[in-house]
């Protein structure tokens, strides 16, 4: 597994960790495209509801997009399917989600 699959996860089950962390988090951190569109439906939730989506939630916005073709459908259909709640040291997911940005911003700032 994935960092950003463990961040994505956290975003959705761990209210706490998600108001840590989201302010930090950017969409152009998430390189694959799924995992970046899962991101901004997830950041744009929070903002308008100040509450962390539901996975169901997730599910219904991701579909109701425009810029989704039917392939990508059944791709993000096996994604949602790895989205669960996992017990995570929130120590370390803290620590990993910082070193996960740095990475990211410096990589960015890079390119």
């Amino acid at each position: 597994m994935r960092i950003e699959n463990t961040i994505i996860n956290n975003l959705i089950y761990d209210e706490e960790y998600c108001r840590k962390v989201l302010p930090f988090l950017n969409k152009r951190y998430f390189q694959d495209r799924k995992e970046s569109i899962i991101f901004e439906e997830i950041n744009k939730f929070f903002q308008e509801y100040n509450k962390p989506i539901t996975k169901e939630i997730l599910q219904i916005e991701v579909m109701k997009r425009n810029d989704i073709s039917g392939t990508e459908e059944q791709e993000f259909s096996k994604v949602f399917d790895g989205v669960v709640k996992q017990d995570t040291n929130q120590d370390w997911l803290l620590n990993e989600t910082e070193s996960f940005c740095k990475k990211k911003a410096v990589y960015n700032a890079v390119l």
